[in-house]
């Protein structure tokens, strides 16, 4: 059975199927509507490097406070969430500094849960706007309206991502 497939860069593509991220923005647009698969591009991260760059990094506190709350909040809630499961995966607790945490985490890479190269889960695009009310909407681009998030229990792996929206065969 073919399905239209989407990469998305880490962390966006597991902040779609599992962090609420309601609102893919691209430059481009396309008529198709319906299940659409997220193939994860970029590197293996151990958490959402960089997520919170795209948004708030140079904003004031007051910015933070009003214009990305709830962004931040729900990056928060995720990344919580996240280290919860390292801490069930045997990461050790008890680091004195968030950095200290976050190394035990980089140094058991074999536990890193942001997988790459891999189709990892599913949404179905409903619509395509450029006025999406979203907290993830980016303006001046088309605001890819995603429901139905859903993390498959066992991924693709070793899956090559092309641009545009493109095939996979899944028998």
């Amino acid at each position: 059975m073919q399905v239209k497939v989407l990469s998305v860069k880490n962390p966006f593509a597991y902040l779609i199927l599992q962090g609420g991220k309601d609102v893919e923005n691209r430059t481009w647009t396309t008529d198709y509507r319906g299940r659409l698969y997220i193939h994860v591009s970029g590197d293996t991260m151990p958490y959402p490097v960089g997520a919170e760059t795209a948004r708030y990094t140079n904003a004031s506190q007051s910015e933070i406070n009003t214009t990305y709350k709830n962004y931040a909040d729900a990056l928060g809630v995720y990344m919580d969430a996240l280290f919860d499961k390292y801490v069930d995966l045997g990461v050790p607790t008890g680091a004195e500094t968030e950095e200290e945490w976050c190394q035990r985490i980089i140094d058991r890479k074999h536990l890193w849960q942001l997988q790459a190269q891999r189709i990892v889960g599913y949404v179905d695009l409903v619509d395509i706007v450029q006025d999406s009310p979203s907290m993830w909407a980016i303006e001046g681009q088309y605001h890819w309206i995603l429901k139905n998030p859903t993390l498959l229990e066992n991924p693709i792996r070793q899956v090559k991502g092309r641009l545009g929206l493109w095939n996979y065969n899944l028998s």
